[in-house]
């Protein structure tokens, strides 16, 4: 059998990161990265498409924008020395909410776009956008139960939170395609504390969904996203295994970890880091069985179903004519069960200069042909930009996570509702195992930067199992079970609370008073007390005595 130092499963940024950073600090170490796929990059995926002039250029397929507050990702990228631009965004948005009138608006969110939508939709969005962060910010993301309003938050979804406070259908359709967008997921389906918790670690909703300021789309990476495990993969040589899907976990407190891979291989270990999407995680054998929360956690996140879109274009027309590409689309119409296919979508001309749109298809349409949701994304681009989105159609190509094997979805696994108490252990060890990945980090969950935060911190969780203590950055044992700072998360606050009535005391209080004015009525013969307290005193005495008030 077949031994090593440390085996990290998952050859997406998360995982070759982990192996980077333990060779970084102890280049003696022996690892071993074991991938399940026949490439490296996880939910990252780089394709060639045909563009304009009968030329090709490289297209994200998965994740691709950098925000400028993502400094794990910015640092990794400067290291590796690739290059960013901006992400395209100059001229009016296209936006379809509330009914199916299209509306076209030039601010960088609806929100700001009093000249399109009504005043009262603009305050409307405003105040839910300001509500939502407000209780965001109470979020400490480490313990999300220490918050009072959390098991309240919990026990329902992002849709019915919605519908309780939004006051119109406009306010309510962004926000289900924020949703949509961010998570890949339906407002419905999803846990409004682990939205709000993921608001959190990415600074506010406003970030997740914003291409300009500190928005998350700030950026796109020259070459594509993928070139980051590429060129790590490439550092880490025969050190990296594709085709290596693990099957069975065996570990134990202070011994080796045994690992079986899908083919029978049987590898040995003194530490595991498991980097792969928690929904993965819930496919892999653990002996022992992993506890009861950590159980329920896989269990219940579930992987969104995100369809992305690339359509190639022989000019960037829709620049011409003053759009930015931008689009946001409830994608419903008056017709019952009728759903058009566009979510959102963004300019996508590469670096190079080759005109593209890309986007995001509606989750409905997953059962569909790809050459039917190519018909229907060109005919619903049509809708936006005018006659130009067919007659310069150059070629089409799409993504569809959920068939991605060892993914199962795309672009981050989520929490339902009822089961954040299970979320707050996905970073604990379970014996020799320790677990890294994007929906593991503290900041930036979810985004490629929080994929770089998890595999420094699962690394340094490594190094400092393996006695390397001098080596360890202790930044990143934040949230970790090694961090001198650690300390239990909450459970949900359902305990009973030993409560005594306030009226015992109101009752007692009250009854010294009456009986205070009382005797001070008699001692000083007040007439007009007098005259309210003899019938008290006269029903009283009767009560009591079972006699007539003597006259």
């Amino acid at each position: 059998m077949e031994s090593v130092d440390v085996i990290v499963v998952g050859a997406g940024i998360a995982g070759l990161t982990t192996a980077r950073e333990l060779l970084k600090q102890d280049p003696t170490l022996k690892v071993l990265v074991l991938e399940g796929k026949d490439r490296v990059g996880g939910r990252t995926l780089t394709v060639n498409v045909q563009t304009a002039n009968h030329t090709g250029d490289k297209f994200d397929m998965g994740g691709q924008w950098v925000g400028r507050t993502q400094k794990e990702l910015l640092a990794l990228l400067d290291e590796l020395k690739i290059e960013l631009y901006e992400q395209y965004e100059t001229g009016r948005k296209k936006a379809q909410l509330g009914n199916e009138k299209i509306r076209s608006y030039t601010a960088s969110l609806p929100i700001f776009a009093a000249g399109s939508f009504t005043l009262y939709e603009v305050i409307d969005f405003v105040r839910n956008i300001f509500r939502m962060n407000r209780m965001s910010n109470k979020i400490n993301v480490l313990d999300a139960f220490s918050w009072e309003g959390a098991v309240a938050a919990d026990e329902q979804s992002v849709a019915s939170f919605a519908r309780s406070i939004a006051l119109t259908r406009s306010a309510r359709d962004a926000l289900d395609i924020g949703m949509r967008a961010v998570y890949g997921a339906e407002a419905k389906r999803m846990s409004l504390l682990y939205h709000l918790l993921y608001c959190k670690s990415g600074g506010s909703f406003m970030d997740l969904i914003e291409a300009t300021g500190d928005g998350a789309q700030a950026f796109r990476i020259k070459g594509g996203s993928q070139q980051i495990s590429l060129k790590m993969a490439e550092a880490l040589g025969d050190r990296v295994r594709l085709r290596s899907g693990v099957r069975h976990i065996e570990t134990s407190e202070g011994g080796p970890t045994r690992v079986t891979l899908l083919n029978g291989e049987k590898l040995e270990c003194k530490r595991l880091v498991l980097a792969i999407p928690p929904n993965q995680c819930g496919l892999v054998e653990f002996s022992p069985p992993l506890g009861y929360l950590k159980r329920r956690l896989y269990d219940n996140m579930t992987p969104g179903h995100l369809i992305k879109f690339v359509v190639t274009y022989k000019s960037s027309f829709w620049r011409a004519d003053g759009n930015s590409g931008e689009i946001i689309s409830a994608g419903r119409t008056t017709i019952p069960g009728e759903i058009l296919p566009i979510v959102c979508s963004y300019d996508a001309t590469t670096s190079n200069g080759c005109p593209a749109i890309v986007g995001f298809i509606h989750a409905e349409l997953h059962d569909w042909t790809m050459n039917e949701r190519c018909n229907a994304v060109v005919k619903d681009l049509v809708r936006f930009f005018g006659s130009k989105a067919l007659s310069e159609f150059i070629a089409y190509e799409e993504k569809n996570w959920n068939k991605e094997p060892f993914n199962g979805g795309c672009p981050v696994d989520y929490v339902t509702p009822g089961n954040m108490d299970a979320f707050m252990t996905i970073r604990d060890m379970h014996y020799g195992v320790h677990f890294a990945g994007t929906e593991t980090a503290l900041v930036w969950m979810g985004y490629m930067s929080g994929a770089v935060e998890s595999g420094k911190r699962a690394a340094n969780e490594v190094l400092h199992a393996l006695g390397l203590r001098e080596r360890v950055d202790h930044k990143y044992l934040k949230g970790s079970q090694f961090s001198v700072e650690y300390h239990h998360p909450h459970p949900p606050n359902d305990h009973y609370v030993d409560y005594t009535s306030p009226w015992r005391r109101r009752l007692f209080f009250g009854t010294a008073l009456v009986f205070g004015i009382y005797a001070v009525s008699k001692k000083y013969d007040l007439s007009y007390t007098a005259r309210v307290f003899r019938p008290v005193e006269k029903s009283v005495f009767k009560w009591w005595t079972g006699m007539e008030w003597p006259h």
